[in-house]
């Protein structure tokens, strides 16, 4: 029992507590007789496993190096010995014991894929006949057999694996890699001389393209020669009815470049300013990098502004995007230098005629103040709907700290908007308080509420919501000192739908982000999902560890976004690498520490 004596002055030494001191190196030694599956090393593998889930690594190898886990012959406390020393930076000592893993008559497959995944590349292709052989004799379904392959390189991949990647790629690099790598190794298989055609090129892409150019403009010169003919056949026609017929048809169709030529030339015979911009900017969907055509769309722009936004585009505060010769977009706000008389901002772009073609609309600070009221820029929106008739995206409201206070700031109430615009693919709110009301809108797809503080009221009008078509939504949940009312108990039966298929989730600003975790990685939305926003949240190694064990589940997103959150270096690496792009700027280890934990957006 003295070995065992040693092995509890050592938890007290891992744990600290009064007077307790840490151990000497020697006392955390055992004989090597005992060294084996004992009863010791199975209470270390008991010990330290949760430590390491936490994060706590050093903590967890210190327990287990108390009893020589390392040459343990315990499959499990051996793959935990490998996974601590790796993720401390230690690839050295984990090659040898990964060769002991792989020769224990015990070692499951979970064990295996532990150790191999913690080796090292040059390792794993050491290793990686014996490790495959193991994983494809274990009789795994399909996809635990693609987690147990994941790390294998690809020279090593078995002829399913090869196979199956050749059939589903669509970059050409990859697909002429993996078409070597099966000629090399399975020059016998008759699944060689089934594989897809190789994806075009570049140049072949580029040769199609121009084709489709050349016949754009063919078609153009036959359009123009029947529109000739049809005028002479009627008669002469006034200019005036000429161009609303024109204008119809681009109206009808704002994708349509012929079309847009078409009107573009007769504008330009008119001596209309926006007919040179039309063209210009039709000419650039087919040469986009050209720098000429780039130079002459700026002067194109630039003369066809004045006439087009008034006064509006005098604004430092207001910029607009044009496609095709019309407003596409456009951010109404004012700065402090911004003067604009005898008119509200959005007062004077509703009485604009451009407005009706504007397909996105972001308002942004709508006068010179330190406190901000959306309530009537909501109202007037909603009362000129038929002036904006092409509207699909809406933002309301843009503005940052150095204009006002975020929770200086309210919408009122936005529900008006719904019915006003029904239409209406993407809508973002932004503000420190608002209204949601009755949810009910046929053709939205993305919805966002980016607030200091989400009141329950608002979680329970986006869980009840009736939007058919939904695909992205982004919640921020912010800090109760401003109005944040939101528990976990309150989004589980959000993460609990099964209904709703999103392709892109945001969990935003959320004090209580690490009690979501594991109900997010069990959520029916996660596979469904392309994209996921956790940022500015409370996220710390305890939420990361629960993330690393189930990066299966998360491997098919190309996007995970857990910036701004308290993660520190141990913590960042364990989620590093969970999918194609994993965003973790701006950690602040500091506000997890806190006795109260707060988001990174409250005031």
């Amino acid at each position: 029992m003295a070995g065992w004596g040693r092995f509890v002055d050592a938890v007290k030494g891992v744990f600290g507590g009064a007077g307790a001191k840490p151990p000497p190196e020697q006392s955390l030694s055992v004989p090597a007789s005992t060294v084996s599956a004992s009863a010791e090393v199975r209470a270390a593998y008991e010990l330290a496993r949760p430590m390491y889930d936490e994060g706590r690594w050093r903590a967890a190898l210190q327990a287990l190096d108390g009893v020589r886990a390392g040459e343990s012959a315990d499959p499990k406390a051996l793959a935990l010995w490998i996974q601590c020393k790796a993720s401390l930076g230690e690839r050295a000592p984990v090659v040898a014991a990964f060769r002991t893993l792989l020769s224990l008559p015990g070692a499951g497959i979970e064990q295996l894929i532990d150790g191999y995944s913690h080796v090292g590349a040059d390792a794993q292709l050491e290793f990686g006949p014996e490790y495959v052989a193991r994983v494809e004799a274990a009789g795994l379904a399909p996809e635990e057999q693609a987690r147990a392959l994941g790390s294998v390189p690809k020279a090593l991949w078995p002829a399913d694996r090869v196979f199956a990647a050749l059939a589903s790629t669509t970059e050409t690099s990859q697909y002429d890699g993996l078409l070597a790598l099966a000629k090399k190794r399975f020059q016998d298989d008759p699944r060689l001389g089934q594989v897809k055609a190789r994806p075009l090129d570049r140049r072949e892409l580029q040769r199609q393209a121009a084709e489709k150019e050349y016949q754009r403009r063919e078609a153009l010169k036959a359009s123009r020669a029947q529109l000739d003919a049809s005028a002479r056949k009627r008669g002469a026609g006034s200019a005036d009815e000429v161009g609303a017929r024109l204008e119809a048809a681009v109206f009808s169709s704002r994708d349509d470049v012929q079309a847009h030529r078409i009107y573009g030339d007769w504008l330009q015979q008119q001596g209309d300013p926006r007919g040179e911009l039309v063209m210009v900017q039709a000419e650039r969907q087919a040469r986009p990098d050209d720098d000429g055509l780039k130079a002459a769309e700026d002067a194109a722009i630039t003369k066809a502004v004045g006439v087009l936004l008034g006064a509006l585009g005098g604004l430092e505060g207001t910029t607009a995007t044009f496609r095709l010769g019309f407003l596409h977009g456009i951010r109404l706000g004012l700065t402090y230098d911004d003067q604009l008389e005898d008119r509200e901002l959005i007062e004077y772009f509703l009485e604009l005629d451009e407005a009706r073609f504007v397909r996105e609309l972001t308002v942004g600070p709508p006068h010179h103040d330190d406190q901000y009221d959306f309530g009537e820029t909501i109202a007037q929106l909603a009362a000129a709907a038929d002036r904006l008739p092409s509207l699909e995206s809406l933002f309301i409201a843009d503005f940052e700290s150095e204009d006002c206070e975020l929770s200086w700031s309210a919408l009122g109430d936005a529900s008006p908007l719904y019915a006003a615009f029904p239409k209406l693919k993407a809508l973002t709110l932004r503000a420190g308080s608002m209204e949601l009301g009755r949810i009910e809108h046929p053709a939205l797809e993305r919805f966002a509420i980016e607030t200091g503080g989400l009141s329950r009221a608002s979680l329970e009008a986006v869980l009840k919501a009736k939007w058919p078509r939904i695909r992205s939504l982004s919640l921020w949940f912010g800090q109760d000192n401003y109005g944040g009312e939101c528990t976990v108990d309150d989004v589980r039966p959000l993460l609990t739908r099964s209904d709703w298929k999103l392709t892109h989730l945001g969990l935003g600003n959320c004090e209580f982000l690490d009690e979501l975790i594991p109900l997010l990685v069990r959520s029916p939305l996660l596979p469904g999902l392309e994209s996921l926003d956790l940022s500015k949240g409370c996220l710390t190694a305890t939420g990361a560890q629960v993330l690393a064990q189930h990066r299966e589940q998360l491997r098919h997103l190309k996007r995970l976004d857990l910036s701004e959150n308290c993660l520190g270096e141990d913590a960042l690496v364990l989620v590093k690498d969970l999918c194609a792009e994993v965003l973790v700027a701006d950690q602040d280890e500091e506000r997890a520490a806190d006795e109260h934990r707060y988001s990174a957006v409250g005031e």
